[in-house]
C-alpha cells in the first residue's frame, strides 16, 4: 500500500523490472531476453538496469551486471522485499514525512533547499499520499509542513510507515530519542509474552517527537470502562517527563496501553493478553448488544473444520474488533491502516462476497437503537471483519480451489514443509504424487524439474533444492487462483 502511495513512476518501473528479474528461472541472462516480459523498449530496460544496479551497489555493494552485458541475478543475494524497502526509504514522500516528524520547525523553503528539490515536485510526488490521508480524516498541508487531525490517527500512520520501512531505525538512532528510551531498554510486562516490544518502543519514540511540538493524545471518555492492569514504573516516568499536566499524562498512558493490549490481533491461545481481553470485554456492556443475526451470519461464513482453539481465537478477535471500532467512533485509523497494508487478498472474489454480505447485515443493524453507532464506521467495519474472516472462510465453490500436485522427492523435509505451507491456504488443495502419476493439476510443484510427463498446459513451480522463496510460491498460487476464479 505504501509503495503505491510513495513511489513515483520511475521507481515503480524499477520495481517492475526487479520483480521480472526475480521471477526469471535462469541465474544469468541478457537484457534483450527481458523485452518479451516487460512493456518497455530495449533502451529503457538498459537505463532501468543501470539505475537498479546503482541502487544495489550504493546500498549493498552488490552488482547485477557482469561481463558481456549479462545480468547475474541470484535470489539469495537480491531480495525483492529488501529492494522495495530501499525504494520506499529513498522516496520523496517518505523522506518528507520523516522530516516533518523529526524537524517540525522546518519550513518548506528549508526542506527544498536542504534536499535540492522544487516545491512543485514536492506537491506532485506527495499528491497520492495527501489524498489517501484525507480518507483517514488527516490533513497534510505541504506549504506549512503540518499534518493535522486526530493525534491517535497521526501516530498510527507514523507507526505503520516507519515500521514498514526499517522498523523505526530512522528515529531510534536520533541522540535525543536514544536518551529518552534508554531507561526502557529492558522494559517488559508481566502479561507481555505476545507484545512486540520493539514496536512498543517505536510508539514511544513517536510520542516523544510529537510531544516536542505540543501534539498530545486527547482524553477519550469511552475508555472509562476499559480494564487496564497496573502500569510499569518506567513507562509512567517516560510519560511524566513529556506531558504537561495530569490530564494529558493519563490520556497518553491510557492510549499507549490500549494500543499494545487491545488493538492487536491475538494469534495464539498462549498469549497472556487474552485473559485481560476477556475481562475487558465483560466490562464493555455494549458487546452484549451485538445481535444474534450478525453472529449467525458470521458463523455461516466460517469453515466447518476449524478447531476449538481456532474458533476461540477467532471469536475473541471478532468481539475485540467491535470494541476497537466503538472506541474510535469516527474513523478507526489503526484498523484501516492494518487492512490496507495486509497481503493482497488470496481470494478477491470471496473477499468481495463476504464484505457485501457483512455490509448488508451491518446496515440493517445500524438502524436499530442499540447499535446505531455502527453507522459511523459501517464500511471500515465490514472491511475489517472480512480480513478477520477470510483466513477461516469457506470457499465459494469447490471448482475455485487450486489443485496442486507436489512431486515426491528424496528431500522429504523440504516436501513436507511445502505441503504444510499449501495446506495452510484455504484456497489450495494440495497432494503428493510420484513421478509416474502426473495428474490434471492446476499447478505442479517439483524439486527436480523433471516434468516431461506433465500436460504442456500445466503450470510449474520449481523448488530449486530449497533455494526458492515462499513469497514467490504464494504469488504463483494466487495467480492460478485468480485464473480459476475468472474462468468460473
Amino acid at each position: 500500500m505504501f509503495l503505491n502511495l510513495c513511489l513515483d513512476t520511475h521507481d515503480k518501473e524499477k520495481l517492475q523490472l526487479f520483480n521480472c528479474l526475480s521471477n526469471n528461472a535462469a541465474e544469468q541472462f541478457s537484457a534483450n531476453s527481458l523485452r518479451d516480459q516487460l512493456p518497455f523498449s530495449y533502451t529503457k530496460i538498459q537505463n532501468l538496469l543501470k539505475s537498479v544496479n546503482h541502487d544495489w551497489l550504493t546500498r549493498y555493494r552488490q552488482t547485477l551486471l557482469v561481463a558481456n552485458g549479462q545480468i547475474s541475478f541470484a535470489e539469495e543475494k537480491f531480495d525483492v522485499g529488501n529492494y522495495q524497502t530501499l525504494l520506499l526509504h529513498n522516496s520523496t514522500a517518505y523522506q518528507f514525512m520523516l522530516n516533518l516528524l523529526v524537524y517540525p520547525d522546518d519550513t518548506l523553503t528549508d526542506y527544498c533547499e536542504q534536499n535540492a528539490i522544487g516545491r512543485s515536485t514536492i506537491h506532485r510526488k506527495l499528491k497520492p499520499l495527501k489524498h489517501y490521508l484525507r480518507t483517514l480524516d488527516l490533513h497534510l498541508n505541504l506549504d506549512k509542513m503540518v499534518i493535522s487531525g486526530s493525534e491517535a490517527a497521526v501516530r498510527s500512520f507514523y507507526l505503520q510507515i516507519l515500521w514498514a520501512v526499517n522498523g523505526g531505525e530512522d528515529i531510534f538512532k536520533l541522540p535525543e530519542v536514544e536518551q529518552a528510551l534508554h531507561p526502557l531498554a529492558d522494559w517488559r510486562e508481566p502479561w507481555g509474552n505476545g507484545v512486540c516490544y520493539q514496536q512498543g518502543r517505536l510508539a514511544l519514540a513517536i510520542a516523544f517527537l510529537r510531544s516536542k511540538n505540543q501534539h498530545f493524545i486527547t482524553v477519550n471518555t469511552r475508555c472509562t470502562h476499559y480494564f487496564f492492569p497496573s502500569c510499569q514504573p518506567a513507562i509512567k516516568h517516560f510519560f511524566d517527563a513529556i506531558c504537561q499536566d495530569a490530564t494529558i499524562f493519563q490520556a497518553e498512558l491510557t492510549y499507549f496501553y490500549y494500543s499494545i493490549l487491545y488493538q492487536p490481533i491475538y494469534f495464539t491461545v498462549d498469549d497472556q493478553r487474552i485473559p485481560l481481553a476477556r475481562r475487558n470485554l465483560k466490562c464493555l456492556k455494549f458487546i452484549n448488544h451485538l445481535p444474534g443475526s450478525l453472529l449467525r451470519r458470521v458463523q455461516q461464513l466460517l469453515r466447518d473444520d476449524l478447531s476449538a482453539q481456532e474458533l476461540e481465537l477467532f471469536w475473541l478477535n471478532f468481539y475485540n474488533l467491535f470494541a476497537n471500532v466503538q472506541l474510535w467512533q469516527n474513523i478507526p485509523v489503526s484498523l484501516v491502516l492494518r487492512n490496507s497494508i495486509a497481503a493482497p487478498h488470496r481470494n478477491e472474489k470471496l473477499a468481495q462476497t463476504i464484505q457485501r454480505q457483512l455490509t448488508n447485515t451491518l446496515r440493517q443493524l445500524a438502524r436499530q437503537k442499540k447499535t446505531t453507532w455502527l453507522a459511523n464506521n459501517l464500511t471500515a467495519l465490514a472491511q475489517c471483519c472480512t480480513q478477520l474472516i477470510l483466513p477461516h472462510a469457506k470457499p465459494l465453490i469447490a471448482s475455485e480451489l487450486v489443485y496442486v500436485g507436489i512431486q515426491d522427492d528424496l528431500n522429504s523435509f523440504l516436501i513436507q514443509d511445502v505441503l504444510r505451507f499449501c495446506q495452510s491456504l484455504s484456497f489450495v488443495k494440495p497432494e503428493i504424487f510420484n513421478s509416474n502419476q502426473f495428474g490434471t493439476y492446476d499447478l505442479i510443484i517439483t524439486n527436480s524439474g523433471s516434468t516431461s510427463q506433465s500436460n504442456s498446459e500445466q503450470h510449474l513451480f520449481t523448488l530449486k533444492n530449497g533455494r526458492f522463496s515462499y513469497s514467490g510460491l504464494l504469488i504463483k498460487l494466487e495467480q492460478q487462483h485468480e485464473l480459476k476464479s475468472k474462468a468460473s
